[in-house]
């Protein structure tokens, strides 16, 4: 069986499998009931969990991140109630950690209410052996953090829905936040506009960039194109040299010179492409450089390289992956990724970053109903790096509709051994 073919069996086998599973990421009906009798009660906090990797000696729910249970009551203090996600990256020149929220909203568990697409938290605790307390969220009045990247909020699924980011880094002072448009919301398959970058020299106020973006094929999103050039203002011809399926949802990391995009598709169907670009050049889009099959490709002839989504060579990590992250880890002396697969948090290394260990699991649906995400930092782990803490986010409580740490996020660690 040729590559092609039989990459094609594994991407149909993962949506099928994706479609019987029917979680969602951030918004939206769920297909399951409440009443289902087959639904674990909620894992209490502090709880030694279940360990399922040779990998791994103990894995440990620490404590709750959002919400009116989190260490700091981010409901009573900035209006998050329930949010998810929880992207960290550093700020140096500040010495600081900023943290990446998605949908967030003002009520407790589900509930669309003081709905804001994105916001942004900052902390000067780098100690999450305890739980993470936060100094302040970026806010446009007191009590009540501000969505930091502007979205439509256009729910008729034509338009722009939702921006929710995706990564973001720090250089220089000049914060970089990459982010998804997200034109509708489907189970594990949502459909995405465009990637694209907001940029901010003070970690506050953020602007899009419209030079900087990445773009869905027509054959996925027949409105992608009309919806970049409309929120974005650029050209048909412009938006014509940014098509890259592939890159629907970037992660960015910086390593020596260099910044890595880790890119995904729409979506938690697909698998993981590479691309980066020199951290001097990271606002021309001309000069990001793409991975194939064991070189790099710069501009429109690497946008071309990984183009294919059945060209497994166009790969570094093959379906399915779901919010992908990447940090270094002292301990291993190795890159570490975490993402989402088939109702788990798996995590893989790697020293060069294109050849990946096997996925090792650190947990699963079992411990969490609905559990998505899983992202870390190297900031973010105790004992040189034996120790990770993972920023953990799950769906809401079917079980108890009042429990507050439902739609929100947690922090778990896991030891290596």
């Amino acid at each position: 069986m040729s590559n092609k073919l039989r990459f094609a069996a594994i991407v149909m086998c993962a949506v099928i499998a994706l479609s019987v599973v029917g979680l969602v990421a951030c918004n939206g009906d769920n297909p399951d009931t409440p009443d289902n009798p087959d639904k674990p009660e909620p894992t209490p906090i502090g709880t030694p969990l279940k360990v399922y990797s040779d990998k791994i000696s103990s894995v440990y729910d620490v404590a709750m991140l959002t919400g009116p249970s989190g260490k700091t009551n981010t409901h009573a203090d900035w209006g998050i109630g329930g949010t998810d996600l929880g992207f960290p990256y550093y700020d140096a020149t500040n010495n600081k950690m900023m943290f990446l929220f998605g949908d967030t909203f003002s009520s407790v568990n589900k509930g669309n209410a003081g709905w804001r697409s994105n916001v942004l938290g900052v902390t000067s605790d780098f100690d999450a052996s305890d739980g993470i307390t936060f100094d302040s969220f970026v806010c446009n009045m007191p009590g009540m953090a501000k969505q930091v990247i502007d979205s439509v909020h256009d729910t008729s699924n034509e338009g722009e829905y939702t921006s929710i980011p995706t990564g973001g880094i720090e250089l220089n002072g000049t914060h970089y936040v990459f982010y998804m448009a997200i034109k509708d919301w489907q189970y594990n398959t949502w459909n995405v506009n465009y990637c694209n970058v907001a940029k901010s020299t003070d970690g506050k106020n953020f602007v899009k960039m419209n030079n900087l973006y990445w773009l869905n094929s027509s054959a996925k999103n027949s409105r992608a194109e009309a919806n970049v050039m409309s929120t974005l203002g650029v050209s048909k011809a412009d938006a014509a040299g940014h098509v890259a399926p592939a890159f629907m949802q970037i992660f960015p990391y910086i390593y020596g010179d260099y910044v890595y995009m880790f890119g995904l598709p729409s979506g938690r169907s697909g698998g993981v492409k590479l691309a980066r670009v020199l951290k001097a050049d990271i606002e021309s889009f001309d000069k990001y450089q793409y991975y194939y099959d064991g070189n790099w490709y710069t501009g429109a002839e690497g946008l071309a390289k990984v183009k294919d989504e059945m060209d497994e060579a166009s790969y570094v990590v093959l379906p399915t992956v779901g919010e992908v992250c990447v940090s270094y880890n002292k301990y291993l002396e190795a890159h570490m990724m975490t993402y989402y697969t088939n109702n788990k948090i798996v995590f893989r290394t790697s020293k060069d970053l294109v050849k990946w260990s096997r996925a090792e699991t650190i947990v699963t649906n079992a411990e969490f109903l609905q559990l998505y995400g899983g992202f870390t930092h190297e900031k973010y782990t105790s004992d040189d790096g034996k120790t990770v803490y993972l920023m953990l986010s799950k769906w809401y409580n079917y079980v108890d509709s009042s429990d507050p740490t439902g739609y929100n996020v947690r922090v778990l660690s896991f030891t290596l051994n």
